[in-house]
């Protein structure tokens, strides 16, 4: 029906042009909120179309004939479809003239269609991960419909949920939950779409603010709102939220309960093969792990190893699979595996930096503040009477200016501060987690030593096989895969960058043994100490540096150590 109903208005605005004039019922010369559903279905339609092209026409023709029925309001409102034809916003005149268009739909006072294109422009501009930007619009908008009714702006319930959902993306849990709680009080918020969605967004931010109940109140909610059908997104996620809060509440049966129902309505339409199911996967993992089921948990981390490659480039989804398979590790007694799983979980950790986008939406929130102070200067056209106003208004501006100047130039020296402790707190991490890494190789450089002396002693043989035994497992703890190389090779550039690149430069061909061999005596370890590192016998260390020497002609007078020790 709604689709039928887009069709014959535009069948009406096309063909016979005047005749929505002449009905008093059209769509013409009323309040925007008797318009909505026309303009939704009408930006449904044109953002559908293959020909990009023909939707801008027909947008066009339609916008023309809105224009000569004399409802400007209407035709300003129209305008900003655009945003959502495909290709039309690729234009590098497209966004000026967009802005340009709500900047003077506010000057002839159409403040609720503003705020319908300030709603959509922040979309856009969240898309562009413009996100500072994004806020600013949505922040204004909010101060706007915040009070008004739902009949007045009836899209206040999702521009005020996706402002919510923002806050979440930004780590202000408190603004969100605020957000969602007043949305709720208003009448029909229960049978608006969406609404099981706002419910699990409450319960995580309940959740986040360690108020379990109230989380898991929210989370039921959402749960049993939704029909009872085979597959309901909200419905899924609800669950599995659900087993969260047990978890935290450490009552892990239950836990386990409400994963596996998310599990299973995941099944039916994607056979576990997504993100949602790597997670419940690994939580699982953690559940079981809790109830001493060391074999039952080491399943259900095999399970979401085969959807390792869903969070190849997700380091929250990572973060949670490293933290599993490190305490998995642990519980089954491979201590020294679950070293470097450890070790990749705080790289990991490192990465999520929740502070970058708190500066954000203060800045925004800033703006809007500044935006609002602006009105006050309006006095200054009253002061045009006087013969004051030209002194005051130089005196005012070389003021406004100065402040404007050092408030720039404050804030470029904080952000350049900022950067640079921000570097230096990297620095000292990466110094200090290859420092661990080589206080490592020497430890075991050492077990390795102890052994062999009291093998030296030895002549049992079972003792003696036992303690060959173990100094063969010590020297395979090396860096010889590649993925104990790569999470060397990330330490060691932060500490010493650009060392590789120089030496490749330096020494072209190298083999990626002689390469290794190199960053181990960048780090001045003993011969000794590197043989054991690289698996090798002293032997094959020396004929490391011997032929290099060779091969890239270097002369007795140089001395390598020194060499490389200046790179």
């Amino acid at each position: 029906m709604r689709m039928l109903r887009v069709l014959l208005s535009m069948l009406v605005l096309h063909v016979a042009g005047g005749y929505c004039e002449a009905q008093p019922d059209s769509v013409f010369h009323v309040k925007y909120a008797s318009r909505l559903d026309y303009v939704n279905d009408l930006e449904k339609s044109l953002s559908g179309m293959k020909d990009s092209q023909a939707a801008l026409d027909s947008l066009r023709q339609i916008i023309d004939r809105v224009n000569r029925s004399g409802d400007k309001a209407f035709a300003f409102q129209l305008g900003f479809i655009r945003i959502h034809i495909k290709g039309y916003m690729d234009n590098p005149d497209a966004l000026r003239e967009i802005n340009a268009l709500l900047e003077k739909g506010q000057n002839l006072g159409y403040d609720i269609e503003a705020l319908d294109a300030k709603d959509k422009l922040a979309n856009y501009y969240w898309g562009l991960d413009e996100k500072e930007k994004a806020m600013e619009l949505a922040l204004s908008a909010y101060k706007t419909y915040k009070n008004l009714s739902i009949d007045v702006f009836p899209n206040r319930f999702s521009a005020q949920k996706m402002l919510a959902n923002w806050y979440y993306t930004f780590y202000d849990y408190k603004k969100c939950k605020d957000l969602i709680v007043e949305l709720m009080a208003i009448p029909g918020f229960e049978n608006s779409k969406g609404h099981a969605h706002s419910y699990i967004l409450l319960g995580l931010c309940y959740r986040e603010l360690k108020n379990l109940d109230s989380s898991l109140y929210a989370f039921m909610h959402a749960y049993y709102s939704q029909s009872e059908g085979p597959i309901d997104r909200n419905r899924a996620s609800a669950a599995g939220n659900i087993g969260s809060v047990y978890y935290f509440r450490k009552e892990y049966d239950h836990a386990i309960e409400w994963v596996n129902k998310e599990l299973d309505i995941w099944r039916i339409e994607n056979n576990n093969t997504t993100f949602a199911s790597f997670s419940d996967y690994t939580a699982l993992s953690e559940m079981y792990l809790k109830k001493k089921s060391i074999d039952t948990a080491g399943i259900y981390l095999d399970s979401a190893y085969f959807l390792r490659d869903i969070v190849r480039r997700n380091f929250i989804g990572l973060n949670l699979y490293y933290t599993a398979k490190c305490r998995f590790l642990e519980a089954s007694g491979n201590l020294k595996e679950a070293l470097v799983y450890k070790d990749s979980m705080l790289m990991i950790s490192d990465s999520i930096n929740r502070v970058r986008n708190t500066a954000q939406i203060v800045s925004a929130e800033k703006r809007i503040a500044d935006s609002e102070h602006k009105s006050e200067l309006m006095y200054l056209e009253a002061m045009r009477k006087s013969g004051l106003w030209i002194r005051n208004f130089v005196i005012i501006a070389i003021l406004f200016i100065g402040i404007i100047a050092f408030l720039l130039i404050n804030r470029s020296r904080l952000k350049l501060k900022e950067q640079e402790l921000k570097a230096v707190n990297e620095k000292n991490q990466a110094e200090n987690r290859l420092l661990l890494f080589t206080k490592e190789f020497q430890a075991k450089n050492s077990q390795i030593q102890e052994l062999q002396e009291e093998l030296s002693l030895l002549t049992d043989e079972k003792e003696l096989s036992d303690k060959n035994e173990a100094i063969l497992r010590l020297q395979q703890s090396t860096i010889l895969t590649d993925e104990q190389w790569d999470q060397f090779r990330i330490l060691f550039e932060q500490v010493y960058s650009g060392f590789i690149g120089k030496v490749k430069n330096k020494f072209p061909g190298l083999t990626p043994a002689e390469l290794r061999y190199l960053t181990l005596l960048k780090l001045e370890l003993s011969n000794k100490e590197m043989a054991n590192v690289l698996g090798v016998s002293m032997n094959t260390v020396h004929n490391y540096k011997s032929r290099m020497r060779r091969k890239f002609t270097l002369t007795d007078e140089v001395d390598f150590e020194d060499l490389i020790r200046e790179i």
